[in-house]
């Protein structure tokens, strides 16, 4: 066998060969990176492109779309005076980089900066040079520091400006941060113009917030006057500074209109301070003020306050009811002027025709009776002296059909039909539903509620030759610009009557004022015509009539061409005040007189108010009433007693006007003249809370009892704390919380 001798290899191809294999594995080394390196890089192209890691593909320039809030209208009385109005707020940053000092070569000088520019800021905000210091120089990293969210649309102008003057306005970041309602005129108007908040689902510092009505006028216009929103698009740099592109989308704000409301500010104004003083004349709970004008139904002044007005805050009370419109009370006397009309346009009753006004007895087995006893009474007189048993006598001839179908006509038992929020519809049940002495009942106002904004409405109809009006307190939606959008114009309703029997009715109303219960509004200067109203107030949960009481008056002038009728109304006065001869038309009175003195309501020609003389009214309260006749009859004053007229002993208790006041020579003051005795067992005692700390749980439900106290207990053993105060005045039936302790 043959072996195959081996290759001889030389030295240089030895050499040679060894290379060539460190050449294959560098090449092998170096593929393997390549392709590693190719992987990472497509993943990692992948990320950017696609994932965008970095957020590289985002553009160059960044458009953003920011909204606009509107402006929420303003609101202003009949003569322009500015009522309601909307402030902006803006929240305030500073960017300190763009302080050239800010630098690290120039930091000595930001402290001097810092304070130049608080100096600024707070010489035209309501914020403190050293608050706007310490944020300015706080240490945080941050370069953007906040300053405040509730600077003043016209404060940011006036900073703006300031700080444009020492270049450091390049600085100042302002952004949109809340609307406010404010009240140049304070509480005028408060019920009826309600509020506008921002509602739960708004957060107040977002783009998207926006006041909105919650009651009365701001709800029910709430569309009109809160706007459109517009839009900007702008464009920004990678540094976030604003690019200014033309052509580009936006759509411009449209702010909210303006209303111009029917009311007229000064006679709003008297009104609700007459209202507020006899509120603590006459230690009432409520009262209703309602000035309007018959011949078209504005609303030139409306009012309700109560006496815990002055224990709440201003944005209680304008989420308050307005009483005015909500209200539902029995009228009393204040309706009998419909039943006689009704009588009049039938010619059941001739004016002078006699009436036996004793006490009377219903078929029905009910008496009827008055405050004070009359006998015989012409039909006149039956409502200027405010009889119940003439009026229940008249009610019988005119019959339940056509008495409901009077008070229908009139509008009672139903809405207005006003702009007003949250009217009541009163209470008038259908003639299907009158029981046996429903018919008597309504002819002198009970089994009847109304509201006040209803009776000053029916009464309107009553001085407008029977043309029943639609109330109404806008008057014209204007835009931002004070171009008319929306005009409200008077809309008669219907036409009531006949001419002759409200001529007729007239003159009985305005012998009301001249010698019947309406006589404290009488006026030398000026024809009125009127009725007073004192109703007692049904017991809560009972059956029957509680000891307290709703006084109210209406009445309008001039009589004879009426151009303004006036409502007035106390809810439970004091009892020595519960009849409105002694309360609401004290208060009429002087709602009128003042409403007449403004320059420009030419009424009453300036020459009869200089023919007035005046005198001063003395001081009688306290003496009999012999010796106060006296004194009256030698200042030449002529006066009405309200009260017990039995001279035996008999002292005034109060006198309307007061001591000092000076008067008309031809007014009618009223004297309330009363036997003390008798004082003392017919006014109900006030009943105030007794103290129940220290009692054991028996001792206090038993003294609870007494008061008609209704008690929520917690705990067992003595009372240690109780939720009403013992001596403060309280309702029967009132709810008091009681903790004891063993």
């Amino acid at each position: 066998m043959k072996f195959k001798k081996p290759k001889q290899y030389s030295l240089r191809e030895a050499l040679k060969s060894a290379e060539d294999k460190r050449m294959m594995k560098r090449f092998f080394a170096f593929m393997f990176l390549i392709s590693w390196a190719i992987i990472f890089w497509t993943f990692y192209l992948f990320g950017v492109q696609i994932l965008n890691l970095h957020g590289l593909n985002d553009p160059r320039y960044k458009a953003t779309t920011t909204l606009i809030t509107p402006l929420r209208g303003n609101i202003y009385d009949r003569n322009r005076e500015l009522l309601v109005r909307t402030v902006r707020f803006y929240q305030i940053d500073y960017d300190r980089s763009m302080l050239n000092s800010f630098r690290e070569n120039d930091r000595n000088k930001l402290p001097e900066d810092y304070r130049n520019i608080a100096n600024i800021i707070s010489a035209n905000s309501h914020l403190s040079r050293q608050a706007v210091l310490n944020r300015l120089s706080s240490p945080t990293g941050q370069s953007s520091i906040y300053i405040n969210d509730r600077i003043k649309e016209s404060d940011i102008v006036a900073i703006e400006r300031e700080l444009k003057k020492k270049n450091y306005q390049s600085g100042l970041r302002k952004k949109y941060s809340m609307q406010q309602r404010v009240y140049p005129k304070g509480n005028i108007g408060s019920r009826f113009i309600g509020n506008a908040i921002y509602t739960s689902t708004q957060e107040p510092l977002s783009e998207l917030s926006q006041l909105q009505g919650v009651n009365g006028i701001e709800e029910i216009y709430d569309r009109d006057l809160r706007g459109v929103y517009g839009w900007d698009k702008m464009f920004f740099d990678g540094r976030r500074n604003p690019i200014k592109i033309p052509n580009i989308g936006r759509q411009a704000v449209k702010n909210g209109n303006s209303l111009i409301l029917t009311i007229d500010y000064r006679i709003q104004d008297i009104v609700e301070k007459n209202l507020r003083e006899g509120l603590t004349l006459f230690g009432a709970k409520n009262s209703v003020g309602i000035v309007m004008n018959p011949k078209t139904g504005e609303i030139l002044a409306m009012s309700s306050i109560t006496s815990s007005d002055q224990d709440r805050s201003t944005s209680e009370i304008r989420v308050s009811l307005n009483l005015a419109t909500t209200y539902m009370f029995e009228p009393g006397s204040t309706l009998k002027p419909f039943t006689m009309l009704a009588a009049l346009e039938k010619r059941l009753v001739k004016t002078n025709e006699i009436f036996d006004c004793r006490k009377y007895t219903t078929e029905h087995g009910r008496t009827i009776s008055d405050a004070k006893e009359f006998h015989d009474l012409s039909a006149r007189d039956v409502i200027i002296k405010s009889s119940n048993v003439g009026t229940v006598k008249i009610a019988d001839r005119i019959g339940s059909r056509s008495l409901y179908d009077t008070m229908i006509s009139f509008g009672f038992g139903n809405r207005t039909g006003s702009d007003l929020y949250g009217e009541s519809a009163g209470l008038l049940r259908k003639l299907r539903d009158w029981q046996g002495y429903s018919l008597h009942s309504i002819s002198f106002g009970q089994e009847i509620s109304v509201t006040p904004l209803q009776l000053i409405t029916a009464y309107g109809a009553l001085a407008n030759e029977g043309r029943l009006m639609r109330p109404y307190i806008v008057s014209r939606v204007i835009d931002e610009n004070h171009r008319l959008i929306r005009e409200n114009s008077p809309q008669r309703i219907r036409t009531l009557s006949n001419k002759a029997a409200l001529d007729t009715l007239k003159t009985i109303m305005q012998d009301v004022v001249e010698y019947g219960t309406g006589t404290a509004t009488k006026l030398s200067y000026i024809n009125i015509a009127g009725k007073t109203g004192t109703a007692q107030k049904q017991a809560a949960g009972q059956v029957g009539y509680s000891n307290k009481y709703i006084a109210n008056f209406v009445g309008f002038y001039p009589a004879e061409d009426p151009r303004l009728v006036c409502l007035v109304l106390y809810d439970e006065p004091s009892y020595r005040y519960r009849h409105a001869s002694t309360s609401a038309t004290v208060t009429f009175r002087k709602i009128t007189e003042q409403i007449l003195a403004l320059p420009d309501y030419n009424i009453v020609p300036k020459i009869r108010l200089q023919e007035q003389q005046f005198v001063t009214m003395p001081n009688v309260t306290g003496m009999r009433l012999s010796r106060a006749q006296n004194i009256l009859e030698r200042n030449n004053i002529k006066y009405q007693i309200e009260g017990v007229t039995d001279p035996d002993n008999i002292v005034i208790i109060n006198q309307l006007p007061k001591q000092g006041v000076q008067i008309d020579q031809e007014q009618i003051v009223i004297i309330v003249a009363e036997n003390p005795s008798r004082m003392a067992e017919e006014e109900p005692a006030e009943q105030v809370m007794p103290s129940l700390i220290g009692l054991t749980l028996r001792q206090a439900v038993a003294e609870a009892k007494k008061f008609n106290l209704h008690l929520v207990v917690e705990g067992m053993g003595v009372v240690s704390y109780q939720s009403i105060p013992a001596g403060r005045s309280i309702d029967v039936g009132a709810t008091c919380r009681i903790k004891a302790n063993l």
